[in-house]
C-alpha cells in the first residue's frame, strides 16, 4: 500500500497571521518526510490565498487539503440549522471553496476538503437520524454547483463522542456517504476515517475499515489517545490496521497524524482533556512514519 504522508495544521499551529508562521511548520513537516500539508480553514489562518501558498512552496510543499469544522458557537454557522445560521455555514463553506481555488492559481495542487463538515461540533441535535441526514444531503445538495465546478471531492469524518452527535454509528456513516454519491451527481463523498475517534467510540478498526471499504478516502493514523503511531505508550496493533486497508483496496490517499500540539491545548483546553502531554513535533510525525513504513506501507516520496 502506498500512501502520501501530511503534515496537520494542528499539529504545529493555532492561529496564524504571519506567513513565516507556516513556512516553519511546512518546513518542519517536510523534515518528516511529509509532502502534503493539512490546512485548517480561514477561521484560524489569518493569510490570503497568495500568502499561503508562498508559505507552502517556501517549506517545500506544493499539494494540501483543506479541513474543515464549524465551531460549536455556531459562530460560522451551522450546517444543520435553518435561517441565517444555514445561510452563514453556506457562506462560510462557499468562502473556502473560494479559497482553494486562489490557492491553485498560486500553484498548490488542492482537491478535497476533509474534517467534520456537515455539523457545530458537540451540538446535540433535537432530530432522529433520518432527519439529520435528510438535512446534510440537503446543505451540500445546496453547495453542489460551485464543489462541481471546483472538482473537489469531500472526506466525511466521524468524531469521538461529544464532539460529534451526529453521526452515532459507522453503518450510519457509510449510509450516509452512499446517500450523499446518489443523490450528489459530479461530486464524489468519502470517509475521512481517524483511528483516534474510532478507537475512543470502541470501535474495531479493522471491522470499521471492513464495513467501509473503498469509501475511505482520507487517513489519519493516531494511536492511543493521540500519541504518535507506534510511540511510547501507543497500545494499536497496526499490522492488522494496514494489511486490511491493503486487503480493502484503500491505496494512494493522503495520510497524517492529528496529535494538538502544546499552542492547541492553551487556546482550546478541551482538546486536550484527557490526553497524555503533547510530543515535540516533528517527533511524532518521524515515530509514525517509520511505524507505518515497518508494517509495509510505503511512503510516497517528494
Amino acid at each position: 500500500m502506498t500512501l502520501q504522508f501530511v503534515a496537520h495544521w494542528l499539529a504545529f499551529m493555532w492561529a496564524v497571521t504571519k506567513k513565516s508562521e507556516l513556512t516553519a511548520a511546512v518546513k518542519k513537516g517536510r523534515s518528516a518526510g511529509a509532502t502534503g500539508f493539512e490546512l485548517i480553514y480561514h477561521v484560524l489562518n489569518g493569510l490570503s490565498p497568495s500568502k499561503t501558498a508562498a508559505a507552502l512552496k517556501a517549506g517545500g510543499m506544493w499539494q494540501a487539503f483543506m479541513c474543515i469544522f464549524f465551531p460549536g458557537d455556531a459562530s460560522m454557522g451551522d450546517p444543520l440549522g435553518e435561517g441565517a445560521s444555514y445561510a452563514k455555514a453556506l457562506a462560510t463553506f462557499r468562502r473556502v471553496i473560494a479559497f482553494i481555488v486562489r490557492l491553485r492559481t498560486h500553484g498548490i495542487k488542492i482537491d478535497m476538503i476533509v474534517g467534520p463538515s456537515c455539523w457545530a461540533l458537540g451540538r446535540a441535535y433535537d432530530m432522529d437520524w433520518t432527519e439529520k441526514k435528510r438535512r446534510i444531503i440537503g446543505f451540500y445538495t445546496d453547495l453542489a454547483p460551485e464543489l462541481q465546478a471546483a472538482g473537489i471531492r469531500v472526506a466525511i469524518e466521524h468524531l469521538r463522542g461529544g464532539e460529534d452527535r451526529v453521526i452515532e454509528s459507522p453503518v450510519q456513516w457509510k449510509e450516509l456517504i452512499e446517500a450523499l454519491n446518489a443523490a450528489i451527481t459530479g461530486v464524489q463523498f468519502g470517509a475521512h476515517f481517524d483511528t483516534h475517534h474510532m478507537l475512543e467510540r470502541g470501535y474495531s478498526l479493522v471491522g470499521v475499515i471492513r464495513l467501509l471499504g473503498k469509501l475511505i478516502i482520507h487517513l489519519h493514523f493516531n494511536g492511543t489517545l493521540r500519541r504518535p503511531a507506534g510511540g511510547e505508550g501507543d497500545t494499536v496493533e497496526w499490522r492488522p490496521v494496514v494489511d486490511t486497508l491493503h486487503d480493502e483496496g484503500v491505496d494512494n490517499l493522503g495520510c497524517a497524524n492529528e496529535p494538538f500540539c502544546a499552542l492547541v491545548r492553551l487556546n482550546c483546553s478541551e482538546l486536550g482533556d484527557g490526553l497524555p502531554p503533547p510530543v515535540d513535533e516533528p517527533g511524532g510525525m518521524v515515530t509514525t512514519r517509520k511505524t507505518l513504513e515497518a508494517n509495509g506501507v510505503t511512503i510516497l516520496a517528494a
